[in-house]
């Protein structure tokens, strides 16, 4: 069985009273030591710097170490799998500190490799244009001097207080390889096969698979017939949790802010160890430094309160995702920032179930504290028109009829970039441009209002479109086609006109879009806009509700135009929206 546990730096040089240090083979299937001074060796020497600070017994946590046991005519060692460059610039950190005992490292094919080490340590030139190895290795040596000798300058100490929290305190998740083929060359196949699974794409250890490991090691104990039932056991909820979590509509709604994380289990972990694991410290190194205080008996029991911790956080999770009102307070309540998952766990432990609605609705109504409607300007309040909008769309359908099954999308919401759309153009499209651009502009825009035939319309557009043509075949226009241009520009724009200068960037002209979808409609007339948005939502596009219910005039009074946008669309709007959202925005 693999093994998973914590190392110290200490650990790994392998000074005991009854042992000699540690040796690590790198075999021929690694690439050489590449770690940049300026970067990855600068980052590591100001962490462990940082962490001198930290209160004794607290720990920093490197990433894993993974190794498969061999032995050769020289005895046992270590063939390191995953891990030779931070082996390798902890032995350079470690002769430069001047620590007596320091683990071998041997190459299986790049023996100069080896030499280059030792010549490097012992103050020998080195040629470092001779191989890739001999210039990172000597750049990685140079850059720990020199960070040490200035580093000492300011502090007679610091070297010793570095040493010791470097060789007790900095620890690597040590994950040990049981092999399981029978021969030499399937065992070499075999270890291959795992370097090339850790290093493919640079996908590291996941903590999720550690933990996985590390919980297993703990709740399972010998090979008993009812430790065979809990390892299913646990494999089986295992396997439910990251299936549940690994739906997008389920992942868009909880919006962590790792929303990359490969194994979506890892957040209930998080959760779990929250406030108590430090930022930029690994999920796993909390649980396994929390465990390995433990008596075996102790820590079973630990792991198994763990493990219902994280059963009762999904369970909850999975609750309010499935309660459809919750799932909208919810959602929005992360969506607006008025809530974390930190404060969501605590929540879950403190308060009762039947008063979690209610305290999420307060958090809302604090995102809204002094918000009025009719003073919101898109000039600036584009901010609170945007909460304002979702809080609409959202509320819209989870007030709709209890057998409705409707649900906002929220992990739609989340993965687009989203923009105010005014539903009456600011100024159409069509008046912009010179004078070819602007017939051409029209001419565009009375074809798309004619394929909608619209009664009212269509007199004026046979009207205008006749004439139109007539100037666009002109190679040129003279002083009388120009007065013909401007009376069939003032035709046309009265069509659409509603004197809405004054409220144009109000909130009653407002509409919620995503900035691609908003570019794809430019500053069409009402009707054109309308026809291309159905266009989008037909070719997959994401319209939210009230958008959509905007343009096909669902709030607009019986008997309005339904090819323009006016006074008593804008009036008929304004009052929906303030029925929908009273309850957060009350009026007065």
């Amino acid at each position: 069985m693999n093994t998973i546990r914590m190392k110290s730096v200490r650990e790994l040089v392998g000074t005991t009273e009854n042992s000699s240090v540690e040796r690590y083979k790198i075999s021929s299937y690694q690439r050489g030591y590449r770690w940049k001074a300026e970067e990855q060796v600068q980052a590591l020497l100001d962490d462990v710097k940082d962490f001198c600070q930290q209160p004794k017994g607290e720990i920093y946590c490197l990433q894993p170490i993974v190794v498969a046991k061999g032995q050769d005519e020289k005895g046992e060692f270590w063939e390191v799998i995953d891990g030779q460059q931070r082996l390798t610039t902890l032995f350079l950190l470690l002769h430069v500190l001047r620590e007596e005992e320091v683990y071998d490292i041997d190459f299986e094919v790049r023996v100069n490799s080896a030499h280059l080490l030792t010549d490097i340590v012992e103050g020998k030139a080195v040629d470092i244009d001779k191989s890739p190895d001999a210039y990172f290795m000597s750049e990685a040596y140079k850059k720990i001097k020199q960070w040490v000798d200035e580093q000492q300058l300011l502090s007679t100490a610091f070297k010793r207080k570095y040493a010791t929290t470097l060789l007790d305190s900095v620890q690597v998740i040590w994950y040990e390889v049981a092999l399981t083929s029978a021969t030499t060359a399937e065992q070499e196949k075999e270890k291959i096969d795992i370097f090339n699974r850790l290093n493919i794409g640079k996908i590291p250890l996941d903590d999720a698979e550690l933990l996985r490991a590390l919980f297993l090691n703990h709740i399972v104990g010998e090979s008993t017939h009812d430790d065979v039932l809990l390892k299913g056991i646990f494999a089986t909820e295992w396997q439910e949790m990251e299936y549940f979590l690994q739906k997008d509509d389920v992942w868009g709604f909880l919006n962590p802010e790792d929303k990359a994380m490969r194994n979506h289990i890892l957040l209930l972990f998080r959760l779990v160890a929250q406030a108590k694991t430090s930022q930029g410290r690994a999920t796993f190194c909390f649980f396994e430094n929390e465990l390995r205080k433990l008596s075996h008996e102790e820590r079973r029991a630990k792991v198994q309160d763990y493990w219902k911790e994280t059963k009762r956080l999904f369970a909850f999770i999975r609750a309010c995702y499935n309660d459809r009102h919750l799932y909208h307070i919810l959602g929005l309540c992360f969506a607006l920032k008025a809530i974390n998952l930190n404060e969501l766990h605590s929540l879950s432990k403190d308060v009762r179930k039947s008063e979690l609605c209610e305290r999420f609705k307060e958090r809302i109504k604090g995102k809204f504290k002094n918000v009025k409607l009719e003073e919101l300007s898109y000039e600036n309040k584009r901010a609170d028109i945007q909460r304002v909008l979702l809080l609409f769309n959202v509320l819209t359908l989870d007030q709709q009829d209890c057998l409705s099954q409707q649900r906002f999308p929220f992990h739609k919401y989340h993965q687009n970039l989203w923009s105010l759309e005014h539903i009456h153009a600011q100024k159409s499209e069509a008046v912009q441009g010179n004078i070819d651009e602007q017939l051409a502009n029209m001419h565009k825009e009375l074809e798309e209002l004619d394929k909608a035939e619209i009664p009212e319309l269509q007199s004026h557009i046979k009207e205008i479109l006749p004439q139109l043509t007539t100037l666009q075949e002109k190679k040129s226009l003279n002083e009388e086609d120009i007065h013909t241009f401007n009376l069939l520009m003032l035709n046309f724009e009265a069509l659409f006109s509603d004197d809405a200068s004054s409220e144009m960037h109000e909130m009653s002209n407002m509409a919620l879009l995503t900035s691609g979808d908003n570019a794809a409609l430019n500053n069409s007339y009402f009707l054109s806009k309308r026809i291309k948005l159905l266009q989008l939502e037909r070719n997959g596009a994401f319209i939210p509700p009230c958008t959509r219910n905007v343009f096909l005039k669902v709030y607009s009074p019986i008997g309005a135009p339904s090819y323009k946008w006016g006074q008593a669309d804008r009036e008929a709007y304004l009052k929906a929206m303030k029925e929908v959202v009273k309850e957060f925005i009350p009026e007065n």
